[in-house]
């Protein structure tokens, strides 16, 4: 039993620690999201839409309509987070930060995966 709850206290110790190196590593032009979801910066949430497209796409979850112009919007919104970033000499201001959240909760929720739109992970439930 004991070692039991030594595995667990272990585990639970190393899933605490990692949305903290995940968040060092995605660089000064990503805002980490305040609270609890602060995993969920910026790049990781346009690298888990990637994901998520490309995913959906191999099983057929999502039309070639909406895959086109999901990969084309991602493209956009990276685009985008690029040049306000660059403009502001590398960080994000918090209402550019917060334009490009609400685009990629829009692409989120502009696409059909196979047939529903389940939330974001990032998402309030």
């Amino acid at each position: 039993m004991m070692q039991l709850f030594l595995g667990a206290a272990a585990a639970a110790s190393i899933g605490a620690s990692l949305p903290v190196a995940v968040q060092a590593q995605d660089g000064p032009s990503s805002a980490a999201v305040a609270g609890p979801m602060s995993y969920w910066t910026l790049d990781r949430r346009e690298q888990w839409m990637g994901e998520r497209i490309a995913g959906a796409s191999d099983r057929g979850h999502l039309s070639g309509v909406e895959q086109t112009h999901g990969v084309a919007e991602l493209q956009a919104l990276r685009a985008e987070h690029a040049r306000l970033a660059d403009r502001d000499g590398g960080a994000l201001s918090e209402i550019d930060r917060d334009y490009l959240v609400k685009r990629i909760d829009a692409l989120n929720d502009a696409l059909r995966w196979d047939g529903v739109n389940p939330p974001a992970p990032w998402a309030a439930r």
